[in-house]
């Protein structure tokens, strides 16, 4: 697995939909998820799953998802 590195510091979050909307949680507070173009993961809708994130700091409640992973939730060092 290649490791990637991003720039700043990101958040790790849980990543789940919410009445429809894709919604991370973050140090207990829940954001709005929002993904780069063609990025939003198709399996969501089915679980929560671990992320990284950065809360989007021209707009309110709303966090960019940068990187998800396919690991369990419980697994302390993930891909």
């Amino acid at each position: 697995m290649v490791k990637y590195y991003f720039r700043e510091k990101l958040e790790e979050g849980i990543l789940y939909t919410k009445s429809g909307i894709l919604t991370a949680v973050i140090s207990g507070t829940e954001y709005n998820a929002v993904f780069p173009p063609g990025r939003s993961p198709k399996h969501v809708e089915k679980e929560s799953i671990p992320c990284l994130a950065r809360k989007c700091s021209n707009t309110e409640m709303k966090c960019m998802v940068e990187a998800v992973s396919a690991d369990s939730l419980e697994l302390e060092k993930k891909d």
